[in-house]
């Protein structure tokens, strides 16, 4: 211009198939409209594919910065989608992500975060990748989560209602029984009760008569400990810790 400035316009570009193959050009022109064609030139000759595997998890979390900005995309449950500032989602429509989460952190300038970008997406490696890496089966290379599908939790509130009204009114059964002295409603359940009990083992607890009845049958452990038998003065014998004098 006349006073010794020349103006033109910059633009960046990004183009995609939406699957994996994406490019990203910076275009001059001195109209918009010529800007955006060198940029979208330059991006298609700079295509890149991204290393992932359609319709299934990231195997790991990606990061790539560039100076202090930074792009994290962090996987996510199958059937999730994709969750990131909405102004951000064009973007990542035409990259063909999906099922994870994507932020940026620190400054609004495109020019570097493009480059940040672009080393978040480098380090993405997909399973049939490292499958040739490592040397092992592709099956055998599954990612935390490969094998989940999120279905609404609301789908399946009718379904717990009467689950969870029983649950509650055994919690509550519960309470009332440990709270009041009296426990006659409370019940042994068989999970409560340890493996091996017999109701011979409870001699010892029962009225003098029972045990008396337990010791005749043989069920009595005395028996079996060197215990004297009890005479018809005893009602019950002693205890088998107990010691005779």
């Amino acid at each position: 211009v006349k006073v010794g400035r020349i103006q033109y316009f910059r633009t960046i570009v990004v183009v995609g198939n939406g699957k994996g193959v994406y490019g990203f050009g910076v275009g001059f022109g001195n109209t918009a409209k010529d800007a955006r064609a060198d940029g979208s030139l330059k991006a298609l000759q700079n295509l890149d594919y991204i290393d992932m595997d359609p319709g299934r998890m990231m195997t790991t979390p990606c990061k790539g910065t560039e100076y202090k900005h930074s792009c994290e995309i962090i996987s996510r449950p199958i059937g999730r989608g994709i969750k990131a500032n909405k102004k951000f989602l064009p973007l990542l429509y035409i990259l063909g992500l999906d099922n994870c989460k994507v932020r940026f952190m620190h400054g609004p300038r495109w020019f570097t975060r493009i480059r940040a970008i672009k080393r978040a997406l480098d380090m993405m490696v997909s399973r049939r990748t490292l499958a040739n890496m490592t040397g092992k089966r592709y099956a055998l290379l599954v990612a935390p989560g490969d094998h989940w599908v999120h279905w609404p939790d609301r789908w399946f509130q009718v379904i717990r209602e009467p689950y969870d009204s029983r649950a509650a009114q055994i919690k509550l059964a519960r309470k009332h029984a440990l709270h009041f002295k009296k426990r006659g409603n409370m019940t042994a359940l068989p999970r409560e009760v340890k493996p091996g009990w017999r109701k011979e083992n409870w001699a010892r607890w029962n009225n003098p008569l029972e045990r008396w009845l337990q010791y005749r049958r043989g069920l009595y452990r005395g028996k079996e400990g060197g215990e004297r038998p009890p005479s018809v003065d005893d009602s019950m014998p002693p205890a088998s810790g107990a010691t005779t004098q």
